[in-house]
């Protein structure tokens, strides 16, 4: 059965464990509440560039966030052989 498994996969990945991909994804539902808090926490008019940036890069994180989030709610979440975890996910470490 797991060399049946083994074939189902790309090369070079494994299956993350089940514990690591719900830790995973509930860490990213935290992090999207912090962030959607600080953004409904900004002011309506957006008169500084500042303010204007900061707003975009809440926005762009968000997003990036959503897509991790649909990621990691799949049933089975493939990583490369080399993943490693360190308090949530590892910035140098790609997704597939």
């Amino acid at each position: 059965m797991e060399a049946k498994e083994a074939l189902k996969r790309p090369p070079g990945t494994k299956v993350l464990p089940e514990d690591q991909r719900i830790s995973t994804l509930e860490s990213l539902h935290a992090n999207k509440k912090e962030i959607s808090k600080m953004l409904n926490q900004m002011p309506i008019s957006m008169r500084t560039e500042s303010l204007r940036k900061q707003k975009t890069e809440l926005e762009r994180k968000l997003i990036e966030i959503d897509k991790g989030i649909e990621m990691f709610s799949r049933r089975i979440v493939y990583v490369r052989e080399e993943w490693k975890f360190l308090n949530g996910l590892n910035k140098n470490s790609k997704v597939l």
